[in-house]
């Protein structure tokens, strides 16, 4: 388990994370400009005290990147350890293969990260004084930190030879349980924000921090946490007490010749919570015409076809460093 794709680390071939570290280096008296690089820098970090370190990372982290710091300091292509970008990594094959896969995101994974005062001049307030636009902003953040590296993931794993079409699901989480406390902090608008499946994937029963234990959440919980155990113990997720009834594969019915492209044309995901309750969905590129019902509806609404085409672009990937 894992939050986010390997998508995630953007600037992997920057030198963005070595001018952070650096930068911290010459706080606490270790490199001087120019002369951060060194062995004599990395042995005198080593001598300063973990939580001097922890501290000032984590400050000047959360500074740049409010509100938790993410992509501030993180794994870095050096050609040795990392020998490539994921995304190429991925395309060439060069990852450990025959691990069963569940691949998911949250319907508001990006909530986080837009600043609540996104807008433009022309608009009035849309949910108190938070804008429509950020809403979009936040959509757009869960795309392409979360969503599109999610498919591309999953994709690339089946296509360069990981596994089997049928060891392969997806899953938009629709819920969450910390609506509650979101209002006491005054973020409601992060609705279900990241990390909101977590409680139903490890059937947290008695969540503490004014979360919502209700009956209907508690159940969704259950069923959750029962289908991806079943997954993990067979490989199949169907079929089981408290557990979905259905739940294809993501791409169970891929040809070879769909394989030879760099993005599916149809894919299948569990729905799990939120207005239309749980339930498998496929969609197929082009089709949002052949809807079936609400909740299929809603996901070709999410349009992920064409924006993570976009996003999981080789253009997209090499100017973001992925």
């Amino acid at each position: 388990m894992m939050s986010g794709g390997p998508g995630l680390n953007f600037n992997t071939k920057s030198d963005l994370v070595a001018n952070n570290t650096a930068a911290i280096a010459r706080r606490v008296g270790c490199a001087e400009e120019g002369e951060d690089q060194t062995l004599e820098t990395l042995e005198c970090l080593r001598d300063v005290p973990f939580d001097v370190l922890t501290n000032l990372s984590v400050t000047a982290s959360r500074t740049a990147r409010p509100p938790f710091g993410e992509g501030f300091f993180f794994p870095t292509f050096d050609g040795d350890f990392i020998r490539d970008r994921p995304s190429q990594l991925m395309r060439s094959g060069k990852f450990v293969k025959g691990i069963r896969l569940i691949a998911s995101w949250v319907t508001n994974d990006g909530a986080w990260y837009a600043p609540p005062s996104t807008s433009t001049d022309q608009e009035e307030e849309y949910d108190g004084p938070i804008s429509a636009q950020y809403y979009r902003a936040a959509q757009m953040n869960r795309d392409i930190w979360f969503t599109c590296p999610v498919l591309d993931f999953a994709w690339q794993y089946l296509k360069n030879g990981g596994v089997k079409p049928s060891q392969v699901r997806l899953y938009e989480h629709n819920s969450t349980r910390f609506t509650p406390a979101f209002e006491m902090m005054g973020v409601a608008r992060w609705r279900v924000a990241h990390l909101s499946d977590i409680p139903y994937v490890l059937n947290v029963q008695h969540l503490e921090g004014g979360a919502d234990n209700s009956a209907t959440e508690l159940a969704l919980a259950r069923t959750m946490s029962t289908s991806i155990a079943k997954f993990v113990n067979s490989g199949n997720p169907e079929g089981y007490i408290n557990g979905v009834e259905t739940w294809p594969a993501a791409f169970f019915d891929v040809t070879k010749e769909n394989l030879q492209n760099d993005f599916p044309a149809k894919l299948s995901l569990q729905i799990f919570g939120g207005p239309y309750g749980t339930a498998p969905v496929t969609i197929a590129e082009g089709r949002q015409h052949d809807a079936k019902n609400a909740i299929e509806d809603a996901v070709y609404w999410e349009n992920l076809f064409d924006r993570c085409r976009f996003i999981n672009s080789g253009k997209m990937r090499e100017e973001a460093g992925v």
